[in-house]
């Protein structure tokens, strides 16, 4: 059930949106008009969703909820998504860290943002973490871990604990890759 104590939850939990604001293009520095939140359920019986705050200091609703839109996945452990909204047109890639998943989010209708799709796996990498665009628009995404044993032989976790990154085009096709195995170098682009 989403109430104040899940939205309070999803503020503690996701704050990777806090700083995020209109999709519009604005100044630097400039007051946002929304403030958009990647949460969870608290108690897993709804949907992971996108909670849409008021964020303008001069309306008659500041800091209402304005809406929360599912994404069609539960439990998934909303964790971070970039840091800064994307150009119009673009999506915003956020992850679902238990489910192992990046969703692909369209801001198309700042009020009603919609998850559109998620990503392929890119093996033998796990676990999507964070997300940064580069200046060309391409998301580096960073992973946690990776298929089979750590190349460390002290560190017996599995999956193992080395991870790399993986290259998207903005619409989320796959570039290239490159390892954090020292020993492996970088990845030839598909």
């Amino acid at each position: 059930m989403r109430s104040v104590q899940t939205f309070r939850f999803g503020v503690v939990v996701a704050l990777s949106l806090a700083s995020l604001g209109a999709c519009e293009s604005r100044p630097v520095g400039a007051a946002a008009r929304y403030l958009y939140i990647w949460m969870g359920d608290t108690d897993g019986a709804d949907p992971d969703f996108l909670a849409v705050v008021d964020a303008d200091p001069t309306s008659d609703g500041y800091g209402d909820i304005i809406s929360t839109e599912p994404v069609g996945m539960r439990e998934s452990l909303p964790h971070h998504t970039e840091y800064e909204l994307p150009p119009v047109g673009t999506y915003l890639f956020a992850n679902a860290h238990l489910t192992e998943e990046v969703l692909l989010i369209d801001f198309q209708d700042p009020i009603r943002p919609q998850a559109v799709r998620t990503l392929d796996a890119v093996p033998p990498y796990r676990y999507p973490h964070d997300m940064v665009r580069m200046p060309n628009g391409n998301v580096l995404v960073g992973y946690l871990r990776s298929e089979g044993p750590s190349p460390l032989p002290a560190d017996t976790t599995l999956p193992g604990g080395h991870g790399g990154i993986a290259e998207f085009t903005p619409d989320g096709r796959y570039y290239s890759t490159g390892g954090a195995r020292w020993d492996r170098g970088i990845h030839a682009r598909r």
